[in-house]
């Protein structure tokens, strides 16, 4: 299956250590046909000196959800928490991600040729991210513009299996793109391999084409 990702990121400095991060996206469906997911995710963080934050928050998600030949956007509810460590070595750069997500899905009906929610069930997710980015030496010096990236994202089912998939396992995402840092943002443009495990033990592999933009304010 072939999509297209779009992500803005954007996190603005508190007083002190605190900060505010607004993620946001939009996700396709196969061969780019519709609207597949939607989310909003704000958060209040904190940072520490040595590279480390951490930060909470909640995500408002549409994703499409399908029954026969009836589909709609429902709305997924999700708590999160996750940990961050930035470590910045010369030309080289390691992103080391611990991610959290307390789930509360839909439960769908088909009724009367509409697709409605019945009450939610809950899932517990983790997701280990590690990222590394070398940039790329420039005519100026002291001047590190351009960056490659390869990036791996690893997702774990804790709790309520039997509300996703029925395994621990949930999906690997693996990532190589390109990026360019501008004064107060970061554009990053890469193509993804997701490989999902569904319920029937079966998988499912995705080539995805994303784009992201990280923003300080």
């Amino acid at each position: 299956r072939k999509m297209v990702w779009f992500s803005m990121i954007g996190t603005y400095q508190l007083k002190s250590n605190l900060f505010i991060q607004l993620d946001a996206a939009v996700r396709s469906t196969d061969q780019v046909e519709q609207l597949q997911t939607v989310f909003l995710k704000p958060g209040l963080g904190y940072k520490f000196r040595n590279g480390v934050s951490v930060s909470t928050g909640y995500n408002y998600q549409q994703s499409r959800v399908t029954m026969g030949s009836v589909s709609s956007l429902k709305l997924e509810d999700q708590i999160w928490q996750q940990q961050m460590f930035k470590k910045v070595i010369g030309r080289f750069q390691l992103l080391e991600r611990v991610l959290l997500e307390e789930r509360y899905l839909p439960n769908t009906v088909l009724n009367n040729g509409k697709i409605e929610v019945s009450g939610r069930n809950f899932a517990f997710r983790s997701r280990y991210m590690l990222k590394a980015s070398w940039h790329l030496p420039q005519r100026k010096p002291g001047s590190l513009k351009n960056y490659l990236f390869a990036q791996q994202e690893t997702f774990i089912n804790l709790a309520g299996l039997q509300n996703v998939n029925n395994h621990r396992y949930d999906q690997f995402r693996g990532t190589l793109g390109i990026g360019h840092h501008f004064k107060k943002v970061d554009t990053e443009a890469g193509l993804m391999f997701r490989n999902q495990l569904n319920r029937n033990g079966s998988h499912f592999n995705d080539l995805i084409f994303q784009i992201s933009q990280f923003i300080r304010l």
